[in-house]
């Protein structure tokens, strides 16, 4: 008996379904004023028969997916997501599912003639340039860096882009820390 003027958020907990339990706990405590109405789904439900995950999925208004990788589950979201009206999250899933990624004009979808991503604006791209050497075994340091300072330095670059991608990092920054309180914020 879902609020009709809730936000309709979809979770899939993806190969980390021993989640599911925290995340609905999660929606259960946030305040009723905040009219959201946040459905669960584990893996299991992506291609489920009886179409619950993809009915919520086209009525949603934010998506939030991680550890999606089995493939027959990639193709099954990544033709539900263009319904999402509002923000796509996907942490650590399969490659072909992280172009869907979209906050506000932040979006990780190949821009142009090639399939590289659009991603940040030039000055956000030479600020993260800088927590890395280029040399691939420095890329997962650069990355943890990034993720961890990168929000706060972003708040001094102009711009709506560079606003959205903070928002994205943030999200990211809180979801990578688990726990109750993390999945609720």
């Amino acid at each position: 008996d879902a609020d009709s003027d809730a936000v309709e958020v979809v979770l899939v907990t993806g190969f980390e379904s021993f989640n599911r339990a925290l995340y609905e706990e999660a929606g259960r405590m946030l305040p009723p004023e905040c009219r959201i109405n946040l459905r669960v789904f584990a893996d299991s439900d992506i291609r489920s028969k009886n179409g619950a995950f993809a009915s919520a999925v086209r009525n949603a208004d934010v998506f939030v997916g991680s550890l999606i990788f089995d493939y027959d589950d990639v193709v099954a979201v990544s033709s539900l997501l263009d319904h999402v009206r509002g923000p796509r999250l996907l942490f650590e899933c399969a490659t072909e599912l992280m172009p869907y990624n979209r906050v506000g004009t932040f979006s990780m979808e190949a821009s142009g003639g090639d399939d590289s991503p659009s991603g940040p604006p030039p000055a956000v791209k030479a600020i993260l340039s800088k927590f890395s050497s280029g040399k691939e075994e420095d890329k997962i340091s650069g990355y943890v860096k990034m993720l961890k300072f990168g929000p706060d330095l972003l708040r001094f670059v102009p711009g709506e882009k560079a606003g959205d991608l903070r928002t994205w990092l943030e999200a990211y920054r809180y979801w990578n820390q688990g726990g109750r309180n993390n999945a609720k914020a």
